[in-house]
């Protein structure tokens, strides 16, 4: 009796939609930067360093994760629609994770607030906090722009 053998791997489906994914949010990202006319990193590029405190007052730095992918998603603030985009990153934790890439979300905003969301969202990544838009700015992105 012959069997029938897969095309591929169950893996391998994983990491066909795991790619998809990441091209959507990364192509998303560069089309918005693009049409706001923010400036975006070169392959091979030093990213600008940061030390930001997240929602529990944990700072974190660019270079504690050297040698490791970090997607910051940048949300002009935590009103509806930024936790709306936070829930869908929440949901693709998984793929990031599978991927090695540390995600974090930079946003505008005070701790409490970012602690509400946090914790009520039960987000698997950390809130930054970037009041003085500085490191927003080091990156491009521009007050109040959605990316």
């Amino acid at each position: 009796m012959n069997t029938i053998k897969p095309l591929r791997k169950p893996a391998s489906i994983v990491k066909i939609g795991i790619s998809l994914v990441m091209a959507v949010i990364v192509g998303m990202v560069v089309a918005n930067m693009r049409q706001e006319g923010g400036r975006l990193l070169n392959p091979g590029e030093i990213a600008p360093k940061f030390a930001l405190k997240d929602q529990d007052n944990r700072e974190h730095r660019l270079e504690d994760y050297r040698n490791r992918p970090v997607t910051l998603a940048f949300l002009p603030d935590l009103s509806d629609s930024s936790v709306a985009q936070l829930r869908s990153l929440n949901s693709a934790i998984r793929q990031f994770d599978t991927l090695g890439v540390k995600l974090f979300a930079v946003a505008m905003g005070s701790f409490a607030n970012a602690k509400a969301v946090h914790d009520n969202e039960h987000l698997n990544f950390p809130i930054l906090l970037d009041s003085d838009k500085k490191v927003a700015g080091g990156y491009g992105v521009e007050t109040g722009q959605r990316v």
